[in-house]
């Protein structure tokens, strides 16, 4: 393959090359974009959800909380009214009604001052009876609150004096305007809230309450793990409780593993889809480019075809007209013996024959000149630019290149040739023209050869 044929190749396949690696690139390129609107959508939907059941969780809390504060209304009015006469019996009596109706309280107490004086039930609180708040330097402070401000107080969960985890709801007995004691229900800390966890399972999902002592945000965990709240992608929500208040957060569980496999798929998709385009694409434009090379080039010689030496020639007569005399010439090129090189050889033979000679013509003219084939032993070659001196030396070195021995598998080749020239505009205004005088200059230059021994 000749040098020039071996650039147009890879010129045609670069460009086919890169049509295709484009295609995979906006191939790929829309995968991420089909990515990222699946992770958008993805979150969107994660977002609702995890606020869906961030309200769910709230009502449930508010619910069982309220369900279980809201037994000692009764109880407190009974203090508040018989203070000075309180008796055992029946506030025992009581304490075990409200007690049986209650879900989560573990047990009841009542202080007189700062001091417990009541306990139920009895059995497993002994130790709490006789208790001064005063000897709790961590609960002295609430108390001591609640004492002054009359206002109720959610507190813990905390290690309970009697032993396990409890958070203490403490009511205010105020008489006449002053504190007189106050009546404590010791909530199961751990059991309400498995229930109201067993209530709200869903894998998707985690979350953690903070807000010890009604601390709120900054308040320590009171379930689950503390440190969730600081991560990104947690939706939070404050419940109010006595005294204060807790925050919620509540997290969507992304899987991982899931969600790279499905990234994985579309990535997948979006590689598969776009070597197949790109491989479509490459054919198809190698095919046109292919098929443009054979349109404007002649495949056994690669010298440029009919269509394209009409062409260039159309455009050295325009650039002719515009920048003044530059006179051109058309030289019609006729090989002589070829036939007998076929018949005796081989039409291989003769194809190589024109090989070499193309390739001799080519290198034998200037870089600008054009020489195309115009069609079995025939050449054409236009040339711009030149005076008649310098044209019929450019004539004498094509025919000293083109007869000079073939060498092809041992054999010696060797054709004439015969060289008609006419020039433009003196000798035609047209290629038709051109051809025409260069023909009738080139046959009588062959009858001359012919007749010269």
């Amino acid at each position: 393959m000749s040098l020039i044929a071996r650039n147009r190749f890879f010129s045609w396949r670069f460009v086919a090359l890169y049509s295709a690696l484009a295609v995979l690139a906006l191939s790929i390129a829309g995968g991420e974009l089909v990515l990222r609107a699946q992770e958008k959508e993805s979150t969107s939907q994660q977002e609702t959800q995890t606020v869906a059941y961030a309200a769910r969780l709230r009502s449930v809390l508010e619910r069982e909380l309220n369900a279980v504060l809201g037994y000692h209304s009764g109880l407190k009015a009974y203090l508040t009214v018989r203070n000075q006469h309180v008796q055992t019996q029946e506030l025992m009596a009581i304490l075990s009604e409200i007690y049986r109706d209650t879900k989560f309280v573990r047990n009841f107490a009542v202080a007189k001052g700062f001091t417990i004086s009541y306990v139920y039930p009895v059995a497993g609180n002994e130790k709490a009876i006789g208790v001064s708040f005063q000897q709790l330097p961590n609960q002295m402070p609430l108390v001591r609150k609640l004492a002054r401000t009359g206002q109720p107080i959610l507190t813990g969960p905390f290690e309970l004096v009697q032993g396990g985890m409890g958070m203490p709801y403490r009511l205010p007995i105020m008489v006449r305007g002053h504190y007189w004691g106050m009546l404590t229900a010791v909530i199961d800390s751990e059991a309400l809230f498995a229930y109201i966890h067993g209530q709200l399972v869903d894998e998707r999902f985690e979350y953690a309450i903070v807000g010890r002592d009604g601390q709120g945000i900054n308040g320590d965990a009171i379930w689950g793990d503390a440190t969730l709240l600081k991560h990104n992608g947690v939706y939070l929500q404050t419940v109010p409780v006595p005294g204060g208040y807790w925050a919620v957060g509540v997290r969507y569980k992304k899987h991982a593993q899931e969600n790279q496999a499905l990234r994985w798929q579309i990535r997948g998709a979006a590689l598969v889809l776009g070597l197949l385009l790109s491989s479509v694409l490459y054919l198809l434009v190698r095919n046109r480019i292919q098929f443009a090379e054979q349109a404007m080039y002649d495949s056994l010689t690669q010298l440029p075809s009919r269509r394209l030496f009409e062409d260039r020639v159309g455009l050295a007569f325009l650039r002719q007209r515009r920048q003044g005399p530059q006179p051109c010439a058309i030289l019609f090129l006729d090989l002589d013996d070829f036939k007998s090189i076929n018949d005796q050889y081989s039409h291989k033979a003769g194809d190589a024959v024109l090989a070499t000679v193309a390739a001799r013509a080519r290198r034998t003219v200037r870089p600008h000149d054009t020489v195309s084939r115009w069609g079995g032993d025939e050449f054409i070659v236009l040339l711009e630019n030149i005076d008649g001196p310098a044209l019929q030396a450019l004539v004498e070195r094509l025919r000293e290149a083109i007869q000079q021995p073939i060498s092809y598998h041992g054999h010696s080749l060797q054709v004439g040739l015969s060289i008609g020239q006419a020039l433009y505009p003196s000798q035609g205004q047209t290629l038709d023209e051109l051809l025409q005088a260069a023909d009738q200059h080139m046959y009588a230059n062959k009858t001359e050869r012919k007749a010269t021994p």
